[in-house]
């Protein structure tokens, strides 16, 4: 049985539609919506996990090629962390910046969650493979590769565990604004 995407995770646990602002920083983009423009927001979530997904599966299938062409799976599995990472800062209201530095995402990231602290092994290893020098000039071994993906996938696998901490936070805010809401309207009858 094979595991649901991303964004059919994504997709079953999130949509409700509330209102959001954050700052994070000077020169950072705010986000505040309501309604039809979070559920557009969380739908460009979504798509930024499908493409993690599809770059991560498209590594994976890349293992059955003789000979394997490492380099280009492990430019697959740092597309897929750099994809996650946008995904995440979407979803917090930052408008993901055309970088392909995983570095900067993952700073921008620890802005919302020290926790991303645990991933500079992963994204340091993972950085020089979406670099602008063709990876093929590089000298990558059959360990590298296979680092590359357990990298790329300890990443995602991340991700999506802060993306439903921070859901199931933000629902206990809504239940507790509703009871609110029905105290102070059971007040006024």
């Amino acid at each position: 049985m094979t595991k649901p995407s991303s964004a059919q995770w994504f997709c079953d646990r999130i949509g409700q539609k509330r209102e959001m602002k954050q700052t994070i920083g000077p020169g950072e983009q705010q986000v505040t919506e309501k309604g039809a423009c979070h559920m557009e927001r969380i739908n460009r979530v979504k798509g930024w996990l499908d493409f993690a997904n599809k770059d991560i599966s498209c590594a994976k299938y890349l293992l059955g090629m003789r000979p394997v062409p490492l380099e280009i799976v492990c430019y697959h599995s740092e597309q897929a962390a750099e994809e996650a990472l946008k995904g995440y800062l979407l979803y917090q209201n930052v408008e993901p910046s055309q970088t392909q530095d995983l570095g900067r995402l993952c700073s921008i990231c620890l802005k919302f969650d020290k926790a991303f602290e645990g991933l500079m092994g992963p994204w340091e290893r993972l950085a020089r493979y979406g670099e602008p020098v063709y990876p093929s000039e590089m000298q990558i071994s059959d360990n590298d590769m296979k680092t590359a993906i357990a990298d790329a996938d300890r990443i995602m696998a991340f991700v999506l565990q802060r993306l439903q901490l921070t859901e199931k936070i933000a629902q206990k805010d809504d239940e507790q604004k509703e009871q609110q809401e029905n105290a102070a309207g059971q007040q006024l009858t």
